[in-house]
């Protein structure tokens, strides 16, 4: 799979054969788009079907990476594991040859559900029960952000509450895009803060590039927690098998990293997972040990205050002390970045005197929150920062949902 044209994008060359009857029918799509189903049903008995590459397929650059692990099929030609975002059985490319035969399944109906659900969610109209305006002046605008919606619209300009702030408040410049001075992810609930003048924008994005802005979140996680408070410094990159999930940056990772853009030798690969790792510092300190359900079910709620605003910090960190958050779909059980955020179990125990919370603990937890309304238990709960036109501290917070 390696020398693949960047200026291509993935053909529709793959087909689905049945291994029955030999019927063939038409792969429109191998990220979940719109594939045909590779399962047929007759009463309860399933039907398997085999999948292999028709001709040569491409995929853009930053894609391919994440559904198939091309630093081992370098150097074995063969891989036979199955993986999270695409769940591929098994790659096969002879020596010297640039076509490599694919063998997969569809994602597991479970992400492929939660996939769907975020896509769905994304598209959902946001309307003014959705706003909670908790300041506002002819600077600045702050609002208490829900959970599962879009802070800002991105390039598929999806509802989200920017939308709903620039329709209601305005700006000095009309332009929607110059009100963003940070954001939360879509399932991160809490304090947001909008500029409405180039000043405000300018003064602010300074004020968190230097780490003038204090943010505190709350979190629940799996597990008991051992330690009352702590601090968490361990520095982040892209993760080279999951992109464009982070990971913990370690010398065994950041060599894989190089040895496969070695290999590979695309430059917009490069620019993709080239970056080297970034200091990452999170204080923590806990505030309960509880149950959840039947009281079989442990979680410990922590304030969380990060110095550093990393892609995925909070929940990357989490994850690596072996305490991933409720209902993280990336970082968690069942998610679709790397076990543990790509830290070694025993290192995690020998630095933080932690250890994993086992598979049939979050798998319980996650069932337990799923039958509920409430998603990543992650909120923004405070957020101290000094006035961008009069200096005047201000401190904006929000109680928690969960």
């Amino acid at each position: 799979l390696s020398g693949i044209d960047r200026g291509n994008h993935f053909r529709n060359v793959m087909h689905l054969k049945d291994s029955e009857d030999n019927s063939v029918q038409r792969l429109t799509s191998i990220d979940g788009g719109n594939r045909t189903s590779n399962q047929r049903y007759e009463g309860n008995k399933k039907r398997k079907l085999s999948v292999r590459t028709y001709d040569w397929c491409c995929l853009p650059i930053q894609k391919y990476s994440g559904y198939i692990d091309l630093l081992e099929v370098a150097k074995s030609g063969t891989l036979n594991i199955p993986l999270k975002s695409l769940d591929v059985i098994s790659v096969i490319k002879p020596p010297g040859e640039r076509e490599a035969e694919v063998s997969f399944l569809p994602l597991c109906d479970e992400r492929k559900r939660k996939r769907e659900l975020a896509y769905e969610r994304a598209r959902m109209p946001v309307t003014l029960n959705d706003l909670h305006v908790v300041y506002a002046d002819d600077e600045i605008v702050v609002v208490d952000k829900p959970s599962g919606i879009l802070c800002v619209p991105g390039p598929r300009r999806n509802p989200s509450i920017l939308g709903l702030v620039f329709e209601l408040f305005g700006c000095e410049s009309g332009d929607i895009d110059k009100m963003v001075v940070h954001r939360l992810d879509m399932d991160t609930s809490g304090i947001v803060v909008f500029a409405r003048t180039n000043r405000a924008l300018r003064v602010l994005h300074d004020a968190f590039r230097f780490r003038e802005v204090k943010k505190t979140y709350e979190a629940i996680v799996c597990g008991h927690m051992k330690p009352d408070d702590g601090e968490i410094d361990l520095p982040l990159r892209r993760d080279y098998l999951y992109p464009p999930f982070m990971r913990i940056s370690t010398p065994e990772s950041d060599l894989a990293t190089n040895d496969m853009l070695m290999k590979l030798g695309d430059k917009g690969f490069a620019r993709l997972l080239g970056k080297s790792a970034k200091s990452s510092l999170t204080d923590f300190r806990v505030l309960s040990r509880e149950t959840l359900g039947d009281d079989s079910l442990p979680v410990t709620r922590v304030e969380l205050m990060p110095w550093t605003g990393r892609t995925h910090q909070l929940r990357v960190h989490c994850a690596a002390l072996g305490h991933p958050i409720v209902a993280d779909d990336i970082y968690g059980y069942n998610g679709e970045g790397c076990a543990n955020a790509g830290f070694s179990e025993a290192v995690m125990e020998e630095i933080y005197g932690m250890q994993k919370e086992n598979v049939q603990l979050q798998r319980g937890i996650n069932s337990f929150i799923e039958g509920g309304t409430q998603g990543l238990c992650l909120h923004a709960k405070e957020l101290a920062l000094f006035h961008p036109s009069s200096g005047a501290s201000l401190i904006f917070k929000a109680e928690s949902p969960f």
